[in-house]
C-alpha cells in the first residue's frame, strides 16, 4: 500500500478530495475526513495523519499513511477610508492591515486610488493579505467619491499699473474665494500686482467639501512714469511763462491759470500745477507740484508839496516801505533838482520785497516858477548923486537890504562916502519863491575921473566933447560900458578891437565911460555937446 505525499492548505480552504492511494479502490480516513474529502474547516489548523486502507480480492486488508498540514491564515482587516472628491489626485491606499497586502476593485490601480476613474458614488476596495505560508485573508472597504462643483470664472479687461483697485466678481458657483497676485479678499489692486500678466483663481468648496478652481488673466499695462519739477516763484505781476518741467514730453499741462502750456500768474498763493501723460498702450499717468504766486508788495508814496525852480535839490522821502528807490525826471540819488524844469513832475518810488516782487508808488511834485529881479549891473557915479532903484511890479513881497519893503528906493553915498555900496534887493511870488538880485554901486570924486585917453591903458577915444559920434579905438580887445551922469547904464559892449564908432544915440550931456580888460579897469569922463561934427 502507498499513499503519496499530500499538499498542505489553508484554514480557510474549501474541502479537499482526498487521492494518491494505491492501489486504487481503497478509502480514507482520519480528522476531518469524510469520505474521501478532506475539510479543513473541520480539521482545525494543524497536522493530521490520513489513512488509506485497502482490501484485496482475497479480502486481505493492509493501509498506508501519510500527513495533512492544515495552516492557519492572518486575518485582514481594513477601515473606512475618508470620502474624496473626484476631481482628487491619485493616492496610495493604506488603510488594510497587516501591510504588504493588495488592493482592488473598481478605481484602484497599483495599490493606489484614482477617483477620476471610479467616479462618483461609492466603490467597494478589497484588501487581500498572503502570510508566509502562503494562506490569504481579505477584507472591503466602501470609498465614497464625491462630485467636485464645477466652477467657472468671467474674463477680465485690461488694467493699468496705476488703476484703481476694482472688486473681483463673475466667479460661479457664488460664495467662492479669489486669490493671485495683488488680490486681496474681492479686491484686485494692480499696482500690487505690477505690469505683467496675472492669474486669478476662482475657488469654490461645496457642501461635501470638493473644491474645484477656475482661472482667468488680467492683464496689467504699465502707466508711463512721470515726473513734474518745480517751478521757481513767482509775482503777480510777473509776465506769462512757458511750462517746460514736465517729462516725459507730449504730455498736458492743467490748472488754474494754464493755457495751454503758458501758464499767467492770476491769484496770489499756492496754485496746483498737474502734468498728464497718456502712453501708446492707453494707460496715463501724471505728477503735480504747486507754483507758487507772490503777492506785491503794498508800496506808498505820499504827497509833495512845491518847490521853487531855483530851490536847492530836495531829499525825497514818504515812500513806504523803507528801502525803495526813487526815480523820475530831476530824481538822482534819492533827491529831486527842481532845476529839471517848471511844471508838474511826476515822482515814483518802487520797492521789491524779499520775494523779489516788486511794485511802485507815484505822487506828483510841482516845479513853480521863480521871481526875476533885475537891478541892472554895477553902477559908478558921482559922490554927490543919487541912484534910484526899482524892483519892477507883480511881487508878493520886496525886501531891500536895507531895509525897505518898496518897489523902488533911492540911493546916495549916505554912510559910505566915496566908495562901494552894495545892494541886495529879494523878492517872493505868489508860489513862495524867491528872487533875489544884488547890485554895487561906486561913489566916485568925480574930479580925479580922467577925461581924455591913456595912451599907457591901449586906448584911445575921441574927440570929447563930441557932436554925433566918437570913435573907440582899441589896441587889445576890451569892454566898455557908458553910463550917465546918475550911474544908469546907458550902453555896453563886450570884446571890442580895433576902431569902433558909437555915440549917435547920446543926448547931450555928460557921461561916464569905463574901460576894462580881463585883470585892468579905467573910467574917463565923455561929454557930447549939443551940435553936431
Amino acid at each position: 500500500m502507498t499513499l503519496s505525499a499530500l499538499s498542505p492548505v489553508c484554514q480557510t480552504a474549501s474541502a479537499v478530495t482526498l487521492s494518491g492511494g494505491s492501489p486504487s479502490g481503497g478509502t480514507y480516513s482520519g480528522t476531518g475526513v469524510t469520505g474521501n474529502s478532506f475539510d479543513p474547516a473541520t480539521s482545525g489548523v494543524g497536522t493530521f495523519a490520513i489513512t488509506y486502507s485497502y482490501t484485496n480480492a482475497n479480502g486481505c486488508s493492509s493501509t498506508a499513511q501519510s500527513t495533512m498540514v492544515v495552516n492557519a491564515v492572518t486575518t485582514a482587516s481594513m477601515s473606512t477610508p475618508d470620502a474624496v472628491c473626484d476631481n482628487t489626485s491619485s493616492f496610495a491606499l493604506t488603510t488594510g492591515t497587516p501591510s504588504g497586502g493588495t488592493y482592488s476593485g473598481t478605481g484602484v490601480s497599483s495599490n493606489n486610488f484614482v477617483p477620476s476613474v471610479a467616479g462618483v458614488g461609492t466603490t467597494t476596495i478589497t484588501y487581500t493579505y498572503t502570510n508566509a505560508q502562503g494562506c490569504a485573508s481579505t477584507a472591503t472597504a466602501s470609498q465614497v467619491v464625491n462630485a467636485a462643483p464645477t466652477v467657472t470664472l468671467g474674463s477680465f479687461t485690461n488694467l493699468c499699473s496705476n488703476a484703481a483697485a476694482i472688486t473681483l466678481a463673475d466667479g460661479s458657483p457664488t460664495g467662492g474665494t479669489f486669490s493671485g497676485n495683488g488680490v486681496s479678499g474681492t479686491t484686485f489692486t494692480p499696482s500690487v500686482a505690477g505690469a505683467g500678466t496675472t492669474s486669478i483663481t476662482y475657488s469654490y468648496t461645496n457642501a461635501q467639501g470638493c473644491t474645484a478652481t477656475a482661472n482667468s488673466p488680467i492683464e496689467v499695462d504699465a502707466a508711463p512714469s512721470v515726473t513734474l519739477s518745480s517751478i521757481t516763484p513767482l509775482c503777480i505781476n510777473s509776465p506769462a511763462i512757458t511750462l517746460t518741467n514736465g517729462s516725459p514730453a507730449g504730455g498736458t499741462y492743467s490748472g488754474t491759470g494754464v493755457i495751454g502750456n503758458t501758464f499767467t500768474p492770476t491769484n496770489a498763493g499756492t496754485t496746483p500745477l498737474t502734468y498728464s501723460v497718456t502712453a501708446a498702450n492707453g494707460c496715463s499717468n501724471s505728477s503735480q507740484t504747486n507754483i507758487v504766486v507772490n503777492s506785491l508788495p503794498v508800496v506808498t508814496l505820499s504827497n509833495f508839496g512845491t518847490v521853487c525852480i531855483n530851490g536847492s535839490p530836495v531829499t525825497l522821502s514818504g515812500g513806504q516801505p523803507s528801502g525803495g528807490v526813487y526815480g523820475g525826471t530831476g530824481v538822482s540819488g534819492g533827491e529831486f533838482n527842481p532845476a529839471s524844469g517848471l511844471g508838474l513832475h511826476t515822482i515814483s518810488y518802487t520797492y521789491t520785497n524779499a520775494n523779489s516782487c516788486t511794485n511802485t508808488a507815484t505822487s506828483n511834485i510841482i516845479v513853480n516858477p521863480a521871481p526875476t529881479v533885475n537891478l541892472g549891473v554895477d553902477t559908478l557915479v558921482c559922490g554927490q548923486a543919487t541912484v534910484v532903484l526899482n524892483a519892477g511890479s507883480g511881487f508878493t513881497t520886496v525886501q531891500w537890504s536895507t531895509g525897505s519893503t518898496a518897489s523902488s528906493i533911492s540911493v546916495d553915498s549916505s554912510g559910505v562916502g566915496f566908495g562901494t555900496k552894495t545892494i541886495t534887493v529879494s523878492v517872493t511870488n505868489s508860489a513862495g519863491c524867491l528872487g533875489r538880485d544884488t547890485l554895487q554901486i561906486t561913489f566916485d570924486n568925480c574930479s580925479g575921473i580922467e577925461t581924455s585917453h591913456e595912451p599907457a591903458f591901449g586906448v584911445y577915444f575921441y574927440p570929447n566933447p563930441f557932436n554925433g559920434n566918437f570913435h573907440i579905438l582899441c589896441e587889445r580887445t576890451l569892454d566898455y560900458n557908458i553910463y550917465d551922469i546918475s550911474g544908469r547904464l546907458i550902453e555896453s559892449r563886450k570884446d571890442i578891437q580895433g576902431n569902433y564908432e558909437t555915440g549917435d544915440d547920446l543926448a547931450a550931456g555928460t557921461y561916464f565911460i569905463e574901460f576894462s580888460s580881463k585883470d585892468q579897469r579905467r573910467v574917463y569922463q565923455l561929454v557930447k555937446a549939443t551940435g553936431k561934427n
